[in-house]
């Protein structure tokens, strides 16, 4: 493995590279990726490329036909839900936001989510698939079966019931990621790729700056960290940021780290790599390696 730890930032993206073109060109990007870690290492590092390719590949929730009954509400907004059963998920299409993490029976008939192709063109397929969606179905087709005692579901209420519009609104915002019908594109930007749910971390952490050392407010913040994920079903931001802070822990370099971490990334969330979520932690991290060893060869000079 001594080719992995040497060269993180190749097999990184040699990765990106085979998750961009698998859908379309998958036994030539396979071929020629795997081929060209090979040509360079030359070692039984290739084993744990193909593995870890592969991995990429499964999917995550069931693709086939669903026969759903019921489900959950995992993800809802003003004008579509994911209802969840088990590793089978479906999104409906609403008027209205459902209740969260309530149940719901379903009747009707799936139809299979298509996509457009095209370059700079919004791809519904690859959207619902990042939410483990395949199939979706009208909203007239569900009906409240059962309201659960959850935290979100409480919150969902409590907010419900305040009187003010917009301070209704800005609480769907930051506290649910709930896109409301009031359109600011800097804002609608933030929220529609789970910046709040960072946000809600960096509050945290700003306030416990002022009453705690480092390594305490690290155990704190770990802590929160994965109650946030299972209060709003791991969102890959939230994800993202455990899996960052795991890895800090470790004796790995920042290239190291950060291959690791975006690769078990991709793994988890393959139709996520061209979300801002993605990019732009990924584009800031990459950022500050190169100018580490660039100013690491100046020295040398």
């Amino acid at each position: 493995m001594k080719s992995l730890k040497d060269n993180p930032l190749l097999f990184l993206i040699l990765f990106v590279l085979f998750v961009l073109c698998r859908q379309h060109f998958f036994f030539i990007s396979f071929v020629l990726c795997t081929a060209f870690w090979y040509l360079r290492t030359k070692d039984k590092s290739i084993l744990f490329v193909i593995v870890v390719f592969a991995l990429s590949c499964v999917p995550i929730y069931e693709t086939s036909y669903p026969k759903m009954t019921q489900g959950t509400a995992v993800t809802v907004q003003n004008n579509y839900a994911v209802l969840a059963d088990g590793m089978q998920r479906v999104m409906v299409y609403t008027d209205c936001p459902l209740e969260l993490d309530a149940e719901y029976q379903i009747q009707g008939t799936y139809q299979k989510i298509t996509g457009s192709k095209g370059f700079f063109k919004f791809d519904s397929l690859t959207w619902a698939h990042g939410m483990g969606a395949y199939y979706s179905i009208d909203g007239t087709s569900c009906t409240l079966l059962r309201e659960h005692s959850t935290f979100r579901h409480f919150l969902q209420k409590k907010i419900a019931s305040v009187n003010d519009e917009q301070t209704k609104q800005q609480l769907y915002h930051c506290l649910l990621n709930i896109k409301t019908e009031q359109k600011n594109e800097n804002e609608d930007f933030l929220y529609v790729h789970g910046f709040s749910y960072a946000g809600m971390l960096f509050v945290w952490n700003l306030i416990l700056k002022y009453f705690l050392d480092q390594r305490k407010r690290n155990r704190i913040l770990l802590t929160v960290n994965v109650v946030l994920i299972l209060i709003y079903h791991a969102p890959m931001l939230l994800v993202q940021t455990l899996v960052f802070r795991l890895l800090s822990r470790t004796k790995c370099n920042s290239a190291q780290k950060t291959a690791l971490g975006f690769s078990i990334m991709m793994i988890l969330y393959p139709s996520a790599l061209l979300s801002f979520s993605f990019l732009i932690p990924a584009c800031y991290r990459l950022f500050f390696i190169i100018v580490k060893i660039r100013k690491r060869r100046h020295f040398l000079l």
